[in-house]
């Protein structure tokens, strides 16, 4: 199984396109995939698991769409 690199707060928030003190947020609430280990007390997780989540999870899906729908709207 390959597990893929390891990704920091600001890796995640950059690979989203958000600021990391909302991923921080997100974390905090409990949205994102739980911390596969910590370094220097820093959160870390596999990519393959951010990966899976971003394809699967439905909190964050409707988020896309709810976003989505606002461009769409801006747009006419």
């Amino acid at each position: 199984m390959n597990i893929g690199s390891i990704l920091s707060t600001k890796d995640i928030a950059n690979r989203l396109g958000i600021e990391a003190n909302l991923l921080r947020v997100w974390i905090h609430r409990g949205k994102l995939p739980q911390p596969a280990m910590y370094l220097s007390n820093s959160p870390v997780w596999y990519s393959n698991v951010i990966e899976h989540w971003i394809e699967n999870d439905t909190w964050y899906k409707s988020l896309q769409n709810k976003k989505l729908r606002s461009k769409q709207r801006e747009a006419k």
